[in-house]
């Protein structure tokens, strides 16, 4: 008798479990980015400069048509795109004075109906523009 009562108990609470029940429940996804430019090394002033690089994570929504800013520092944001289904974004930016630059992607909710609250983490990259 107090194993047919332990058995429709286990029972009980598997069928419990299975009902559907969400539980509530955080997920963010780490991203990274690069960014490279064309040309490199030095400029002459007035040279339009291609900037581009790749949002990465290993989550594919976090990474495609996601919103990229272009910063220069000091100056706040001059530029913003979105990326393409692989990740990739780029930008063409006419130089004029030797400046520090970032790219970042803010981060975005991917899913925030509750109880679950789904995010990709923001990441950004710096680098320098010097004009001649």
């Amino acid at each position: 008798m107090k194993r047919s009562l332990r058995y429709l108990a286990v029972v009980l609470v598997a069928m419990l479990a299975l009902t559907g029940v969400a539980v509530a429940h955080t997920i963010s996804f780490p991203t990274s980015i690069t960014v490279s430019r064309d040309p490199s090394g030095a400029v002459e002033r007035g040279t339009t400069v291609r900037i581009f690089g790749k949002l990465s994570s290993d989550k594919r929504n976090c990474y495609r048509n996601s919103k990229i800013k272009l910063i220069r520092v000091g100056t706040g944001v001059i530029r913003t795109t979105r990326t393409d289904g692989r990740g990739r974004y780029e930008f063409f930016l006419t130089v004029r004075r030797t400046a520090r630059y970032r790219v970042r992607f803010p981060g975005k909710v991917l899913n925030a109906v509750h109880p679950h609250l789904h995010t990709c983490e923001a990441s950004s990259a710096g680098f320098r523009i010097r004009v001649r």
